[in-house]
Order: C-alpha cells, then sequence, then structure tokens
C-alpha cells in the first residue's frame, strides 16, 4: 500500500471530522428548530380546539357543533397546511368533523391536551386531543394539521446555519492545506540538497529554516553523517597505513627471493638467505592477521560479535603450549595464575585479545625474563592480566601504545604496532576496562583487562575458542 502525502493525511484527519461535524449540526439544528416551531403550533391547534369546544352544545339530547360551514372554512383554512378535526362522544361516537381521524395513544385528562404525531390521508400530521365537558357530557375533540409548513422552516432554518458553515469548514481546510504546503518548503528544499550530493558528500544538512517538529530528525541524521564520516575517514587511515605497513615485508620478500636465486654452489649463503625469507614471510603473515584482527574491531563490528559465555581459563589452556614453545625458544619463564571463570563475548575475539598481550610480553622481554599470566575475580569483575619484566613503558606514552602503527623508540624488531590497538577495540566490543601499570618494583609492565561479570540469564558456556 503506497504511503500517504502530508497533505493527504492532513485532508483525511480534518475532512473526515468536518464531515461528521456538518452532519451532526443539521441533524440537531433540524430537530432543534422543528422543536421549537412545534411549540407554537401545538398551541394554535389547542386554540382550535377550544374554539370548537364553546361552539358545542347539547340540542334534544344530542351534542351537536353550533358552526356555520362558512366559519368552518375560515377557521381551518391555512397558507400552507391543513386542518382536520373531529368530535367524538365518551362512547366513541363520530359527532362532527372528518372522519377517521386516529385516536390519541391515551385518554388524557379533561383540559389538559396531548399532542401526538400521525398520519392521515397518506400525509403527516401532528394533531392536538382535547377532553372536554359540554353541560356535564365529556367528549374529545381532535384537530389535526399537515406539518409541511413547520418542515419547511425547519429545512429554510438549517440550510441558513449550514451553508455558512460549509463554506467556513471548507476554507479553513483550504488554508490549513496552503499552509502545510507553505511550511514544507524547507523539508523541500532539504529533499534537493540530499539529492544533489555525491556519495562521498558527508557534511552536516543545514537546518536553517527547518521546522522546529523536524529538526530533531534532521540532528539525527547529521550525527548518523558525522559517524559515517569518522568511519569512512577511519577505513581511509586503515587502507593507507596498512598499505604503507605491508609495502616493506613484501619488498624484503622479493630481495631475499632474488639474492636466493643468485646463489650458485654455497648452500650456506642460500640457507641464510632462505632464512631471511622465511623471517619476512612470518612478518608479513603476522601484519595480515593483526590487520585483519584490527579490521574486525572497526566501528559497526558489533554486529557480528557472538555473545556467549566464554570460560577464560579453557581458552588459556588451549594457547599455553603455542606460548609456551614460544617462551622456551626465547629461554624465558612463562607461569600461569589460572583461576576458572566466565566472561560473556565472542571466543575467537577474546582469544585474538589474549594472543595479542602475550606475543607483546614476549617480543619486549629479553631472554632470562619473567612473564606471568594470570585470571582472577576482582570486586564482581573477570581480570585477565600480562604481566613481564621488560623495559617497561614510560607513564607519558602509556596512551599512544594503544594507537596504530605506534612503535616505540627501541622496540624489537619485527614488530607492527597492532597489537595493542588491536586489543582496545577487542575490549571496546566486550565493554572491558584496559589498565595499564608498571610491573613490581617499577620494573616491566602489567596490562590488565577487567571484563563485566556475566548475569544469570546469559547463553550457555562455550569452553573452547571457535574459528571464523
Amino acid at each position: 500500500m503506497p504511503s500517504l502525502s502530508l497533505r493527504a493525511r492532513l485532508a483525511r484527519w480534518v475532512l473526515l471530522p468536518m464531515i461528521a461535524i456538518l452532519v451532526i449540526s443539521a441533524v440537531l439544528v433540524y430537530r432543534t428548530t422543528l422543536r421549537l416551531t412545534t411549540v407554537p403550533y401545538d398551541r394554535g391547534l389547542r386554540d382550535t380546539a377550544l374554539i370548537l369546544q364553546d361552539r358545542l352544545h347539547v340540542v334534544d339530547g344530542r351534542i351537536e357543533l353550533d358552526l356555520p360551514v362558512a366559519a368552518q372554512d375560515i377557521l381551518l383554512e391555512g397558507p400552507r397546511d391543513e386542518l382536520f378535526y373531529a368530535i367524538r362522544s365518551q362512547e366513541d361516537h363520530f359527532i362532527a368533523g372528518h372522519k377517521g381521524l386516529p385516536s390519541p395513544p391515551y385518554i388524557p385528562a379533561v383540559g389538559h391536551p396531548l399532542y401526538f404525531d400521525a398520519h392521515y390521508l397518506g400525509q403527516r400530521v401532528r394533531v392536538a386531543a382535547l377532553e372536554a365537558m359540554v353541560e356535564g357530557r365529556e367528549v374529545t375533540l381532535l384537530i389535526a394539521e399537515t406539518t409541511h409548513e413547520r418542515d419547511a422552516i425547519s429545512r429554510e432554518t438549517t440550510l441558513t446555519l449550514i451553508i455558512p458553515l460549509t463554506l467556513l469548514m471548507s476554507f479553513v481546510l483550504f488554508w490549513m492545506i496552503y499552509g502545510l504546503a507553505h511550511a514544507l518548503k524547507p523539508l523541500d528544499r532539504l529533499r534537493g540538497d540530499i539529492a544533489r550530493r555525491s556519495a562521498q558528500d558527508l557534511a552536516p544538512l543545514p537546518t536553517a529554516g527547518v521546522p522546529s517538529e523536524v529538526r530533531p530528525l534532521v540532528e539525527e541524521i547529521n550525527a548518523l553523517l558525522e559517524r559515517l564520516a569518522h568511519a569512512q575517514e577511519t577505513q581511509r587511515r586503515f587502507i593507507a597505513d596498512a598499505a604503507h605497513q605491508l609495502r616493506t615485508p613484501l619488498a624484503s620478500l622479493r630481495a631475499y627471493a632474488e639474492l636466493a636465486a643468485r646463489v650458485e654452489g654455497d648452500t650456506t649463503l642460500l640457507r641464510h638467505d632462505l632464512d631471511r625469507l622465511r623471517a619476512a614471510t612470518e612478518r608479513a603473515a603476522r601484519l595480515v592477521q593483526q590487520l585483519l584482527g584490527l579490521a574486525r574491531t572497526e566501528p559497526g563490528a558489533e554486529a557480528g560479535l557472538r555473545r556467549e559465555r566464554v570460560r577464560l581459563d579453557a581458552l588459556i589452556r588451549e594457547r599455553a603450549p603455542d606460548w609456551l614453545h614460544r617462551a622456551d625458544a626465547r629461554q624465558q619463564n612463562l607461569e600461569f595464575a589460572v583461576e576458572p571463570g566466565e566472561v560473556i563475548g565472542d571466543p575467537f575475539m577474546l582469544g585474538e585479545l589474549m594472543d595479542n598481550l602475550v606475543d607483546n610480553a614476549l617480543r619486549h622481554t629479553p631472554a632470562g625474563g619473567d612473564i606471568l599470566i594470570r585470571t582472577a575475580l576482582i570486586d564482581q569483575a573477570m581480570l585477565f592480566e600480562v604481566e613481564d619484566s621488560g623495559p617497561g613503558i614510560p607513564p607519558a606514552q602509556r596512551e599512544a601504545v594503544f594507537e596504530r602503527f605506534v612503535r616505540l623508540p627501541g622496540s624489537p624488531e619485527g614488530g607492527s604496532g597492532l597489537g595493542l590497538a588491536i586489543v582496545r577495540g577487542i575490549a571496546r566490543l566486550h565493554d572491558a576496562r584496559i589498565e595499564l601499570h608498571s610491573g613490581p618494583q617499577g620494573r616491566g609492565t602489567r596490562l590488565r583487562v577487567l571484563f563485566p561479570a556475566p548475569p544469570e540469564d546469559s547463553p550457555p558456556i562455550v569452553a573452547s575458542q571457535t574459528a571464523c
């Protein structure tokens, strides 16, 4: 069903009540006018009945009407309506007048006329019934009159009032529609401004002249455009930084491959070039993996995020063999202090967070150094902590290390400066808080991630990582 315009909706919501008001007003005016005109006409019927009563006499034991025919014609003559009368005795014997006039629904008290509507000779009539005493004998006088004149008066009065009211309502409706069209001109200009824009133009929409009822909508659209512009700029910087960071390892891969191709006979040099080629390949693979992990934490990633109960101790047990292998290769001491605990989140993303924190500690801790991985429940929050005995991070630079591609002076080769940026993005997606402190005695680094405790009605537990 097509959507109605504001003009059509206004016409529908205003026109229908107006029509209803006109109909109700016409009915009320007609009925009120008819009631008001009925009172004097009924009095006229009563007066006619009293005149006839005065002309009734008992002659030779019979009740007779002493009224010449000419006088009857004058009495019953009207400009637009016909009058009829009938006189009956208490025994319902016809005395004079028009036979067949309808009888009253009940016998009224003497001297108190009764008025009722009826039909006579195919016409609607108004009847006045009067009980009277004529020389000790009770008679019923019926005076009936057609209702043409009183109906005409009611119709004319109704039209006199309804026609101006109809014209007034029509003018109001027209003026409202015209005013609405004039009021919607700022929206038409706004629509035209949006239609003329390119897909890359995310500048805020103008709010000057916009009606106050529509201004909140325009402001929300501007807020959305601002978020889109921020996301677009973030994506642009991400692509530029990724291209810049991938250029070096890819160039190294090409150079080492060319050197290896030139080596003839000397397997030692060939092995050396192949080792450097393998290292460059590993660095490129690690960079690509981190770039993909960073892309998963971009704004809008919440829509695809899984929400499950995840046991951190189970995730640590899965990754511990790889971490221990790398620590042994670097001659580092890797220890665990893990307490069972659960959080709500995406198991794959949580695993990426752990890998990046441990990788950061492994890279910055010298041979013979210590690394501690710990989990605990602290103040209704689940803690994941990695502590190392490396050179540490100066307080002035602790906020900067969470930015993309930021590497502090003296950092070991092979890093890309993306690990902690990925950690911050994943923590944000899980409503977690990151804290960066110095290690014991001010040496090394302690990175803590505090996850909110899962509610009681959270999803089932996921004991292991599920790859995306």
